[in-house]
């Protein structure tokens, strides 16, 4: 009986299972054809979020602010420091190292005034500073001072007694000057006077 009502079992198994494959095929061509259209769909997209992006302001001033190519500048030629050829500071107009001798003459107070004599020096100059010995009638003692301008010095003599001279390089070998010396014997009063010399 059985037989008769399904003469060909297999024949119906083989087309059930030809037709769960064909419907099987259709479903796997539907899916890869939405992940192709899908796949499409984002490079579309992405191509239009670019477009967008490029023509947008922003996008279009940074394109105008990208850098261009550096130029070539001429080159700065650098400054040259000008020497000042004049002296930085006034220099002495003479050396006066060596011995010289002269006369002073005390001009005040009037107490002093009769007071004259003779004075003798060495002396040793290094650039405007002066060291050496002074000998005179009225004080004995060490020499220190210097140039206060091209011609103009000062001396002071210290020993028994304190004298300064302020003179003047009159010539190579001549020095005039005022000379300021200690207290008159019987005033409070400081001697002053007038020196010269020569060498």
């Amino acid at each position: 009986m059985s037989i008769f009502i399904f003469p060909n079992l297999n024949q119906y198994m083989e087309k059930t299972n030809n037709n769960s494959q064909t419907k099987n095929n259709s479903v796997l061509r539907l899916v890869m054809l939405l992940i192709s259209i899908l796949a499409g769909l984002l490079i579309i997209g992405e191509g239009i979020y670019y477009v967008y992006k490029m023509s947008s302001p922003k996008q279009s001033e940074n394109r105008l602010s990208m850098p261009t190519p550096a130029q070539s500048q001429p080159e700065s030629t650098p400054a040259v420091a000008v020497e000042n050829s004049s002296p930085t500071s006034a220099q002495p107009a003479q050396d006066l190292t060596g011995k010289w001798v002269g006369k002073y003459e005390v001009t005040a107070p009037k107490e002093c005034v009769v007071a004259a004599g003779s004075w003798t020096a060495y002396v040793n100059q290094s650039g405007d500073s002066f060291s050496g010995s002074y000998k005179s009638d009225a004080i004995s003692g060490v020499i220190s001072g210097k140039y206060s301008d091209t011609k103009d010095f000062s001396w002071t003599v210290t020993g028994n007694g304190i004298i300064q001279l302020k003179g003047n390089v009159a010539s190579p070998n001549a020095i005039t000057g005022d000379l300021t010396g200690p207290t008159c014997p019987g005033t409070s009063q400081k001697i002053t006077g007038t020196f010269s010399g020569g060498r």
